[in-house]
């Protein structure tokens, strides 16, 4: 049986040192939200998230993707604007501990975590390996998504699989996981104009995006039952206190 953990882990990370030195949380304005990826840079010593939902902040903090976050709906609906500096250079999993304990004081957030059988997609490289359309790149910034309708194409650029994933969950309706081994931020350019029906009948979007991600990406999706870690939340608020 899960146990509540947020008061927990911000007594260990506030004994440990490890909590934000200067730290802003914030609702962000209605449709502050641009494009299909949440906004989140990481640095040495910082951390910012820029109309990012509540749920994906809470699925960044415990390293867990956006379906492994179950809680009221509301939390897919509001939206952060998060800006916190370390008091010097913090590893990945220290900024995700910080993130924890500012998440516990400012938006009262508890939890407790399950494991669980449930369906889901899992993502594995196909036996041709990814296309060469698909190029992993080093080139910071934010990842970006350019849709050029006059050439039916789609141009991606510094995405992680991690964010495809979350896209195709959406989409499925169901958990994706992403077992490609595909660690790096990629550069991709593929065509979506054999995707689009035709008008002679109504489109079955879950089959599309399976044959899209499939053909386009090179990767292969299996659906079967699968052993996954969930956060659930026990309390969180809408409204942050004050900074």
């Amino acid at each position: 049986m899960g146990k509540t953990i947020a008061g927990v882990v911000l007594l260990a990370v506030t004994g440990w040192g490890q909590t934000f030195d200067v730290a802003s949380v914030r609702r962000a304005q209605e449709g502050g939200r641009r494009g299909p990826f949440d906004q989140i840079q990481v640095s040495p010593d910082s951390l910012a998230m820029r109309g990012v939902r509540f749920k994906k902040a809470i699925a960044w903090a415990y390293g867990v993707s956006d379906f492994q976050v179950t809680g009221p709906d509301w939390l897919d609906q509001v939206g952060l604007e998060i800006a916190a500096k370390a008091e010097g250079p913090a590893k990945e999993e220290e900024l995700r501990l910080m993130l924890r304990a500012l998440l516990a004081e400012r938006l009262k957030l508890a939890v407790h975590e399950e494991d669980k059988e449930t369906s889901a997609y899992v993502l594995t490289v196909g036996k041709n390996g990814v296309p060469p359309n698909i190029t992993e790149t080093t080139e910071d910034g934010d990842p970006i998504v350019q849709p050029n309708p006059s050439k039916m194409e789609v141009v991606v650029k510094r995405a992680p699989v991690s964010q495809l994933v979350e896209l195709l969950s959406r989409v499925l309706r169901e958990p994706v996981v992403n077992e490609t081994g595909l660690n790096g931020k990629y550069d991709a350019t593929v065509n979506f104009s054999k995707y689009i029906p035709d008008g002679s009948s109504a489109p079955d979007v879950q089959a599309l995006a399976l044959q899209f991600i499939q053909q386009e990406f090179g990767l292969k999706v299996e659906h079967r039952k699968t052993l996954m870690h969930f956060i659930v939340i026990d309390k969180a608020e809408k409204d942050p206190v004050e900074n």
